[in-house]
């Protein structure tokens, strides 16, 4: 059996192989980077800290996603460990947008407005747990499948080598 049918190179239900899936996620990741660029420039058209922030981050994701294409084009494995990178920062950003909105939630709704507010209370804690879980399952997801990915295009490489 040669690496390419390989039951641990496909995922969704083994029905895809993780080349495609990579593929697909790193064609959509630089359609997602390239329309927040535009809708970055569009919206903030004076040159503010938010708008550098933004646009440099996307910039970063485009390059990234960029490259996963370039690495599945030359099968150069080496070339998705910045994207793998880039996931895992978004791992941990995530983790840490959960943490202080909750404690900015506890924060805001202290003792006083406890007793009249517990439904906002209830309902902001509620998406924003599942805004994240949700953030955190596709990010871990996506470095699942582009990890995959490099361990396939490594032993790709060493049966061509050989």
């Amino acid at each position: 059996m040669n690496a390419k049918d390989s039951p641990e190179y496909y995922c969704c239900w083994g029905t895809l192989h993780v080349k495609l899936v990579t593929k697909i996620i790193a064609v959509c990741s630089l359609v997602g980077a390239i329309f927040s660029l535009l809708a970055s420039v569009i919206v903030h058209q004076d040159l503010c800290v938010h708008s550098v922030f933004n646009f440099s981050a996307e910039l970063g994701r485009g390059v990234v996603s960029g490259l996963v294409l370039y690495a599945l084009k030359h099968k150069k494995p080496k070339l998705l460990k910045p994207y793998m990178v880039y996931m895992a920062i978004s791992i941990v950003q995530s983790i840490a947008v959960f943490v202080l909105g909750m404690y900015h939630v506890f924060e805001y709704f202290d003792a006083n407005h406890l007793n009249n507010e517990v439904a906002l209370i209830t309902l902001t804690i509620l998406i924003l747990t599942i805004g994240c879980a949700w953030m955190i399952w596709n990010f871990l997801w996506y470095f699942r499948i582009v990890q995959s990915c490099y361990r396939y295009l490594v032993a790709r490489s060493a049966t061509v080598n050989v």
